[in-house]
């Protein structure tokens, strides 16, 4: 099975290779194996940094808070003039208000049946 390593915080780098992988698997030709390298900001568990645990450097940190995806692709988008400012900004207004929206829907909702446990889940 081929496989292939890209930066995970290049947004369009890992779409391509995505796009190559689909082509493949649509030909018949298999599976890929994508590794997208990347960083994780945040504690294992838990909505803190942790650089103060010790086993990495705020610096360390900080170097790959710079190399965020959206940030890249952000500015990207702007230097190719592909969307303005104001649109983006629509945009993130819109995708907001869907995100509260669902969070409303899912806290007024009841709790699933326990039967529903293993519904759409994959059993052999």
């Amino acid at each position: 099975m081929p496989g292939v390593r890209v930066d995970g915080n290049d947004v369009i780098t890992v779409f391509e290779a995505a796009q190559e992988a689909i082509k493949r698997a649509r030909y018949g030709e298999g599976p890929t194996l994508i590794e997208c390298r990347t960083y994780r900001w945040r504690e294992h568990v838990g909505p803190y940094f942790d650089y103060d645990l010790g086993y990495r450097s705020k610096e360390e940190l900080d170097e790959w808070i710079e190399k965020c995806p959206l940030k890249r692709y952000k500015e990207f988008l702007l230097n190719h003039h592909i969307m303005s400012e104001l649109e983006m900004n629509q945009v993130a207004e819109q995708i907001d208000g869907e995100i509260e929206e669902a969070v409303l829907f899912a806290k007024n909702s009841p709790f699933p049946d326990a039967n529903e446990l293993t519904t759409d889940v994959y059993r052999t």
